[in-house]
This record gives structure tokens, C-alpha cells and sequence, in this order.
């Protein structure tokens, strides 16, 4: 496992473990069929180096086992959306309470817990999870909202 540090909060992260896992698992379309997991989908090809980068950094494939919502869609026609991905590893330290915004990397805002949910079942343990909220477009032909 390797260290890493975000915003005072300290993880140990299993990054080949985790890695391995979501090379294995299947898209997050494949769980569900609604618009909002399709648009998320879409919405992966378009994130920043950085937002990336930080996926990367943890082992995450943002396209894969995850849980995504629309939380709901602003005045200036982007979609706040929030979900949870698994990472084999360890919080360490805590600078702040357990689930509170520790970091935001281009705008996802995001936060680790040891209070997961919906782990699947071949996941291997110790695990957290990282929560995330952030503002993406419509990327979707089809407009659900007609």
C-alpha cells in the first residue's frame, strides 16, 4: 500500500488491488439504464487531467462500479451529480469529520469514508470509500426532459 495525502487527511491506498478489481468489473450502464448513469458515461471522456489524474492516483476506473445520481440540474443547464467509488486502503488521519468535503481537484469536491455502501462482493477488504460531487454537462442526444 502507498500513502497519500489530501487536504490534512492521510489514506493508505492498495492502488494494484484496487486497480485490478475495476479492469475486472463491468460498466456502471450495465447496472442501470437510466439517462443520468448514460450522461455520467459520456461525461467521463470529458473530465480534466486533473479530475483524472486523481481517479488514477486511487486506482479508479470513473467508468466502473461506482454509484452516480443527478442530484438535480442548475439554472445554467449543468447536472450536479454525486456518487461513490471503492479503493482497497486505509484512512490513516483525519483533519475533519468523516465524510466532510476534504479536497476539490477542477471542480469535483470530494471526501473518503470508512462507512461504505453497496460494496460489491468480490471487492477486496480493508476498503473505503471516496464520495464525490461535481457539475457536468448534458451530453446525452436524446433530452429525457421533453
Amino acid at each position: 500500500m502507498i500513502k497519500l495525502e489530501f487536504n490534512g487527511w492521510k489514506i493508505e491506498v492498495d492502488i494494484a488491488q484496487t486497480k485490478s478489481f475495476y479492469e475486472k468489473y463491468h460498466l456502471i450502464t450495465e447496472d442501470c439504464s437510466c439517462h443520468y448513469c448514460a450522461n455520467y458515461l459520456l461525461a467521463c471522456d470529458t473530465f480534466s487531467l486533473n479530475i483524472m489524474g486523481l481517479f488514477q492516483s486511487l486506482g479508479i476506473d470513473p467508468k466502473k462500479e461506482g454509484e452516480v445520481f443527478q442530484h438535480f440540474q442548475q439554472e445554467d443547464g449543468l447536472h450536479f451529480y454525486g456518487g461513490f467509488y471503492h479503493i482497497v486502503g486505509n484512512i490513516l488521519e483525519r483533519s475533519i469529520g468523516e465524510g466532510q468535503v476534504i479536497d476539490a481537484i477542477d471542480g469535483i469536491l470530494f471526501s473518503f469514508t470508512e462507512d461504505c455502501s453497496l460494496v460489491p462482493n468480490k471487492f477486496t477488504t480493508p476498503t473505503i470509500q471516496m464520495e464525490f460531487e461535481m457539475k457536468i454537462p448534458w451530453l446525452l442526444k436524446e433530452d429525457y426532459r421533453k
